[in-house]
């Protein structure tokens, strides 16, 4: 299960690149980190003379530590990235609905807003790398109803696997009902962005909240300290 899931974070990660090799050298990178580490913690044991035993547990309990917290890493990195793609997702719908509205095809105004996110500051965000990638299967030849699947089976995401199958369902039955479908879906991805904007200030405020009790604490100490050494005099 956990070999599954670093699987999928470094193939949504890196798209395009083999998944499996990069596995297999995450894996590689994982295990030498340890090992160094756990020679560190042999080094300090001989070494420590009484305390060698104790500091050997401790630099080996920070290994064993280092190896699940690399894991979970990886996967805060790819929420990241889906929090990013989330971010696009109402401008990515509401084009889609304008450009089709304008008599473009599915495969027309896919491969515009492609062009559209391949330049200027949206060339760096994930999901324009997702496109390109979808794009360049799209020219290459393969048939429109596997680019737009494995384009939302890539992104992770529940709202571009929506979107995509509401693109590869239009493929099939026609896309008389595209247009209404997707000022559907633009409506719920704006309502869901702002749900998700105030989800972000929440946790804003709660990690803020954490650094004003330390802070609080502090200052308290540095209140009654004095205070408790002025009774003891």
């Amino acid at each position: 299960m956990r070999n599954q899931r670093v699987y999928r974070n470094l193939m949504q990660l890196h798209p395009g690149e083999d998944a499996g090799q990069l596995t297999r050298s995450y894996y590689k990178g994982k295990l030498r980190t340890c090992l160094l580490i756990f020679l560190v913690g042999i080094i300090l044991g001989v070494a420590g003379g009484e305390d060698g035993l104790l500091l050997f547990l401790l630099v080996a309990g920070t290994g064993v530590a280092v190896f699940f917290l690399l894991d979970k890493d990886l996967e805060q990195k790819n929420e990241e990235r889906k929090m990013e793609m989330r971010k696009e997702y109402p401008g990515l719908v509401n084009r889609m609905s304008l450009y089709m509205e304008a008599g473009m095809t599915i495969r027309g105004a896919f491969l515009r807003i492609g062009s559209e996110f391949a330049v200027g500051k949206r060339a760096e965000n994930p999901l324009a790398m997702e496109l390109a990638i979808a794009c360049n299967n799209l020219q290459s030849g393969v048939s429109e109803a596997v680019v737009y699947e494995s384009f939302g089976r890539r992104t992770g995401t529940q709202e571009y696997t929506r979107f995509c199958s509401i693109l590869s369902q239009s493929l099939r039955k026609g896309s008389v009902e595209i247009c209404a479908r997707l000022r559907q879906e633009g409506d719920r991805a704006m309502e869901d962005g702002l749900r998700l904007q105030k989800k972000r200030g929440e946790e804003a405020e709660t990690k803020l909240l954490f650094p004003m009790m330390i802070m609080m604490a502090i200052v308290m100490l540095l209140i009654m300290i004095p205070a408790f050494s002025g009774m003891e005099i």
